[in-house]
């Protein structure tokens, strides 16, 4: 693993995988509009927040549009990665970034890959390509020094077993690569889809471009990203659909990969500056500290016009507003929002105090 992370804070390649439609399956698998829209953002906040990539994008429908003969299955996904793993023991590169939304399954050995349903249109069976297969060879080679790999799709158990790990000579490394594997959801469990996409992927890019992380991190580590996906996801998909549950899954060998908490991935922005007026109860800017849940002094609130509370110097994260001088307090979570076109903001949430 590198001392610091690439110079772009990015990836040097990116793979964004999502089939949204299943033509000629005979109904057995429904389309997933949601998924075409989590790729599409994905791809802008890439492309918006890791410049100079070199994103590769397969999904159906195309992006870009395309004729019937542009439908793929998972020879062309395959083929892709046995071209990365024999083009890039040439030269080992700083980072790789896939990102794959679908219909999927769960791979009982390894949960946090499930293998993922293709769009299939020589048969009316759909054919499957397998992640549990391919991911420890890309990591086992001198491909990247570092991986990224996120699959926002449903785990279920289905009968029958996925495709075998593929047969690839490989010039193995003799470091230790950074590794970070999620899963949208835990094996027998569906990954909530919503009109607006798919609830681990909001989650994911929330984590990522900073919600991610203790409130006096500098960066987003894989470790963070891993614990804000766990804590906000079951309640999210709970609070879209009572009653659902939805569990990410992590895949992290400690013998072969670097620590998670030193996986660093992007760096995190401070907060200059967000109006808090609407939880702070009416109380002066004046009168309120600002603490970390450690209890100690973080950040400021100011005023700005229009008697508007202003937060500010503070990274997302959970903080306690605390009146100096009646006792009132208000636990909020400072976050990212992301827009369609890739852009970040900040939000501010109240936290019910237990």
């Amino acid at each position: 693993m590198p001392d610091q992370p690439s110079s772009n804070d990015g990836a040097s390649d990116a793979v964004v995988v999502s089939i949204a439609e299943y033509p000629s399956c005979g109904n057995l698998l429904r389309s997933l509009p949601g998924a075409a829209k989590d790729s599409q953002r994905v791809r802008s906040w890439l492309t918006a927040h890791a410049p100079g990539i070199d994103l590769i994008d397969l999904s159906w429908p195309r992006s870009q549009g395309g004729s019937a003969q542009d439908i793929w299955n998972h020879f062309e996904l395959e083929g892709l990665m046995h071209s990365m793993v024999v083009n890039g023991q040439q030269k080992m590169k700083d980072r790789l970034f896939v990102y794959i939304s679908g219909h999927g399954r769960s791979t009982v050995r390894n949960p946090a890959m499930p293998a993922v349903y293709c769009a299939q249109h020589t048969r009316q069976i759909p054919d499957l390509f397998a992640p549990a297969g391919w991911i420890p060879v890309l990591t086992a080679g001198r491909l990247y020094r570092e991986y990224i790999f996120f699959f926002d799709c449903c785990n279920e158990a289905q009968p029958g077993q996925p495709p075998p790990a593929p047969s690839i000579e490989l010039k193995y490394r003799d470091d230790v690569p950074s590794v970070l594997v999620v899963a949208a959801c835990s094996p027998n469990q569906e990954a909530l889809e919503t009109d607006t996409g798919g609830v681990f992927t909001e989650v994911l890019l929330e984590a990522l471009s900073g919600s991610a992380g203790s409130p006096g991190a500098d960066w987003v580590t894989a470790g963070a990203v891993v614990d804000y996906l766990k804590e906000n996801v079951p309640m999210r998909a709970n609070k879209r659909k009572p009653g659902h549950s939805q569990t990410p899954k992590e895949w992290f060998d400690p013998t072969l990969h670097a620590d998670l908490m030193s996986f660093r991935l992007f760096h995190r922005e401070i907060v200059n500056s967000i109006d808090v007026s609407a939880v702070v109860d009416g109380h002066p800017p004046a009168d309120i500290e600002v603490l970390g849940f450690d209890l100690k002094p973080v950040g400021a609130l100011s005023s700005g016009g229009s008697s508007a509370a202003l937060l500010q110097g503070v990274f997302p994260g959970k903080y306690l507003l605390r009146g100096r001088n009646d006792g009132w307090q208000q636990g909020i979570r400072v976050k990212t929002s992301i827009g369609d076109d890739g852009s970040v903001s900040h939000i501010v949430e109240r936290i019910v105090l237990g």
